[in-house]
């Protein structure tokens, strides 16, 4: 089995169909290499081995090509998820080699970077990019650059240019990112992770606070219209998660109208790759333990956002991988120290959606009103 796989992934060819136990084997690998994400990739692609799921697809091509496999571009670009999303596709690039759509991926990157100032934040202070900046990025689009190109910042952030130009709240920046291929999901769900982080950092109280308020929720709508919100990425996030751990009660609501299901558990980290594990779970702290939205929502004491999530269909009966459904998340937070000035509040509401008393509607299934 071992000698199979091993020489499949070296030649990266597709003599056979995997059978059941081969593709069992190939996912419990858990050292996977570029190589093995292709493979995995390739096949939920054809459903050799375990039922044909494209969302699946998707996520494995992309971890084989953030762990360096770059000549998968063109079929990031192509994949089934894109064409039944509809994406755009009107921007002609010139035929580059890897290493040139590398390196002027990375000076597309730091261009907007500095258009951005680096800190985050641009959205709240500075107007659109200046039509000078949109031309030099169409231009290294138009030269080649690829546009999932990322850049690591101070901590565990790895920036697309589509995450800074979400930070700045350019909406015809992104489109144009878009249109030549970039990826809202790419790298972790960076990009709306940057939108997400920004609103949670400004009121929208006063004639300031409303108008970023609407370039806000323009940006989240952008995003989530080229987003494929009911899958995982590498690191096991979803866009529904990244939203709750941000506490952006905006694009929570969104990311539920486009099709997000509330129920959908995070992933555990699944491979090795650019992320430096050990760091990365020390940020995170909890990513073993394969929460939910809502457990999140409890566990963060954002009643608002648990309400948002209950009414939406959220199940306050599943458990995470502890075993903690989401009253027992509520009672180990308060346990450990958390802050919890919400606690009853918070309590009542789990309590209400037992027992039937608050109003749901599970997504796809919207009340229809009597015609008087």
């Amino acid at each position: 089995m071992k000698v199979y796989v091993a020489l499949f992934l070296l030649l990266g060819t597709w003599a056979s169909a995997l059978t059941a136990d081969e593709f069992k084997a190939l996912y419990e690998r858990p050292d996977k290499d570029a190589a093995a994400c292709y493979a995995l990739h390739k096949a939920y692609l054809e459903g050799d081995g375990v039922e044909r799921d494209i969302h699946q697809s998707q996520k494995w091509l992309l971890g084989a090509y953030e762990l360096g496999m770059t000549s998968v571009r063109g079929e990031l670009g192509a994949h089934p998820v894109r064409e039944a999303m509809k994406l755009p596709t009107k921007l002609k690039t010139a035929k580059v080699s890897d290493e040139v759509a590398q390196e002027k991926g990375e000076e597309l990157v730091e261009l907007l970077q500095v258009m951005e100032g680096v800190g985050g934040g641009a959205v709240r202070e500075k107007d659109p990019a200046p039509a000078s900046v949109v031309k030099a990025v169409r231009k290294l689009l138009n030269a080649g650059a690829d546009p999932n190109v990322f850049k690591k910042r101070a901590g565990m952030q790895r920036w697309t240019a589509l995450a800074c130009a979400a930070d700045i709240g350019d909406q015809k920046l992104m489109k144009l990112l878009i249109d030549a291929g970039a990826d809202p999901a790419a790298h972790g769900h960076h990009a709306p992770m940057a939108i997400y982080l920004v609103e949670g950092f400004h009121e929208r109280e006063g004639k300031n606070g409303k108008e970023r308020g609407k370039q806000l929720d323009a940006t989240i709508k952008t995003l989530t219209r080229y987003m494929n919100v009911k899958a995982h990425t590498m690191d096991g996030w979803s866009p529904l998660y990244a939203a709750v751990i941000r506490h952006s009660e905006s694009a929570v609501r969104a990311l539920l109208a486009a099709g997000a299901d509330p129920d959908l558990r995070q992933n555990k980290f699944e491979i090795s790759g650019p992320i430096d594990k050990k760091a990365y779970f020390y940020q995170i702290g909890f990513m073993d333990w394969q929460w939910n939205a809502l457990h999140l929502a409890v566990n963060s004491d954002r009643p608002q956002l648990v309400r948002i999530l209950l009414e939406a269909g959220a199940d306050p009966r599943l458990t995470d991988a502890n075993g903690l459904d989401a009253m027992k998340v509520l009672d180990s937070s308060k346990k450990r120290g958390n802050q919890c000035d919400h606690e009853a509040e918070t309590r009542q509401l789990i309590q209400d959606a037992l027992e039937g008393k608050l109003k749901t509607d599970k997504p796809g299934k919207k009340s229809k009103k009597r015609k008087k």
